[in-house]
């Protein structure tokens, strides 16, 4: 396996949405099967949002296997998504990290952390169970500052923190 870290480009969404479904399946099913299934019925709308997203101004960085394919799609075995949000308490969010299981533990979501966001200070959203990520953010300078986004109207166990440096 040879890893790329690249810039997303539009047309890249539906690799990037196949790649965020798989790592769902994968890190969030015991904390909420809801997850997948909002994914699923909103598949096909998926890939051109994100590639609509991409076209306005916002960072994906992915990481690629430059010797496989899947489907004829890339085979991104991890991305990281930054955005700016002005009226958040940081503007610049990490809005999604994700690596496939097989490679946690690599080294692989520090490098895309870092080349999505760097040093700057950010926030990020984690799922209060997800000892994992949090345990990844607080050595990458995050902490909690009490701030929950509470979907629970649409998933009992859909609740996510607010982690900022």
């Amino acid at each position: 396996m040879a890893i790329r870290i690249r810039q997303a480009a539009v047309g890249d969404g539906q690799a990037v949405a196949a790649c965020m479904r798989t790592c769902w399946e994968e890190s969030f099913l015991s904390y909420s099967p809801w997850c997948l299934t909002w994914f699923d019925s909103h598949r096909s709308d998926l890939g051109p949002t994100l590639d609509d997203r991409m076209s306005h101004g916002e960072y994906v960085w992915l990481a690629v296997d430059t010797e496989s394919t899947t489907d004829g799609l890339l085979d991104l075995v991890g991305f990281a998504w930054a955005g700016v949000h002005l009226d958040a308490p940081t503007p610049l969010e990490l809005e999604s990290l994700y690596v496939r299981s097989r490679l946690h533990g690599t080294g692989l979501g520090q490098a895309l952390m870092k080349t999505a966001i760097g040093d700057s200070p950010a926030y990020v959203m984690v799922y209060p169970d997800n000892a994992r990520a949090k345990a990844f953010y607080r050595r990458n300078g995050f902490s909690p500052d009490g701030y929950l986004d509470d979907h629970r109207d649409e998933d009992p166990a859909y609740v996510l923190e607010r982690w900022i440096r």
